[in-house]
């Protein structure tokens, strides 16, 4: 299994920052392919594992913003679906293309591999994000103007 605080994980920016759901107690027997769960049961469910579905993601390891469909499960299912996904998708857009647009060099500046992630099982995230706001744009080409 791959240590997740370490920098060989780094490149996966398709991971889910939250890793596991609410634990959920099981109201009846349920089988999922052959092992059945009896009731009563305390279950625990890896979101990060369940974005990462080859069944449900013609290429689950790559990160791709415009995957149609994309039945991931970032803001929960049905009942336990998250009120405030509708928000969040606004807030990020907004934030996301103002970014982009107020500093079209953006990008990464340490090595990839440096990047250090919290040690944590509940909430995957780095440590620190470091960035230079010039030099290069998103796509890799150099810019006239670098910091």
């Amino acid at each position: 299994m791959t240590d997740r605080t370490s920098t060989a994980w780094a490149g996966d920016i398709s991971a889910s920052p939250v890793e596991f759901a609410t634990p959920r107690i099981t109201l009846e027997d349920v089988t999922i392919g052959s092992v059945t769960i009896p009731r009563g049961e305390l279950v625990g469910v890896s979101l990060g594992s369940a974005n990462h579905d080859e069944s449900q993601f013609p290429d689950p390891e790559t990160f791709d913003v415009v995957r149609e469909p994309n039945k991931h499960v970032a803001f929960g299912m049905g009942s336990h679906f998250c009120l405030g996904a509708a928000l969040a998708r606004l807030e990020g857009e907004i934030a996301l293309t103002t970014l982009f647009r107020r500093f079209p060099g953006l990008h990464l500046g340490v090595p990839l591999d440096s990047l250090r992630w919290r040690k944590s099982l509940a909430i995957r995230g780095l440590v620190a994000l470091p960035v230079r706001t010039g030099g290069l744009n998103w796509l890799g080409d150099r810019e006239s103007n670098p910091d």
